[in-house]
């Protein structure tokens, strides 16, 4: 006679439904937090959760890029789900820190390796956490450093402003780099973060781009029609 075990039925709740939907979604529009305190960690979460399922933690060390922001020490897990960016020369450490999260992925810039093969050990221990690994790139590091890697990752991250600071102005030679990335890669999840607002993102699309970290225009009381405005123009 088989035991009999005491199993409960998994119940899906709406929100674990509308992650779900929201991750499958080939085009994502993704908020980010780029803060210093709690407090405005506190405030730009409880705005966020009201209209999204997830948001772009940004972590700044004031090393690797000059703003220092709030450290993922004095960051707790969330209903927020987060995708963390580090900003950061010690990746590893900071890697490590950001698993307390359980975040749906990391990225850590190519620029903070000190070799490719260093970039690729970082990847492999996060996909080992389950974790999607994502590889950022600075305005000035050329795409033909990180092709090879586009196989290993969820996602490539190019940065169109210089990492650090909200409100920046998108860089043009943005739009080459993401066509250049997506040249024969349909498959690739191609992020672009930094400036990207209702002026630029259908062209960012349209390069090849299909995640799109928004910031500053993602703020204040109409957070929610201009949510709505950004999703229409990369459908």
């Amino acid at each position: 006679m088989r035991a009999r075990t005491n199993t409960k039925p998994l119940y899906v709740t709406p929100s674990i439904i509308s992650m779900l939907g929201y991750i499958r979604t080939m085009n994502k529009i993704i908020p980010t937090i780029l803060v210093k305190t709690k407090d405005e960690l506190m405030e730009r979460r409880t705005l966020l959760k009201q209209h999204f399922p997830l948001a772009q933690l940004d972590v700044g060390d004031g090393k690797f890029v000059p703003n220092r922001t709030l450290q993922l020490d004095n960051i707790k897990r969330s209903k927020l789900q987060y995708e963390v960016h580090l900003m950061v020369k010690d990746v590893l450490i900071n890697i490590k820190k950001a698993l307390k999260l359980h975040p749906y992925s990391i990225t850590f810039h190519y620029e903070a390796c000190r070799s490719d093969a260093e970039a690729l050990t970082l990847i492999n221990f996060i996909k080992k956490r389950k974790i999607r690994p994502g590889l950022a790139i600075n305005p000035q590091t050329s795409i033909k450093r990180i092709k090879d890697f586009r196989k290993h990752v969820d996602r490539i991250l190019i940065m169109g402003v210089h990492p650090g600071f909200s409100g920046q102005k998108l860089l043009s030679t943005t739009y080459a780099k993401i066509k250049g990335l997506r040249k024969g890669n349909r498959k690739l999840n191609i992020q672009v973060d930094g400036g990207v607002n209702e002026t630029n993102i259908e062209k960012l699309h349209k390069a090849g781009a299909n995640l799109f970290c928004v910031g500053h225009y993602l703020s204040g009381d109409d957070i929610a029609e201009r949510y709505k405005l950004l999703k229409r123009m990369v459908k």
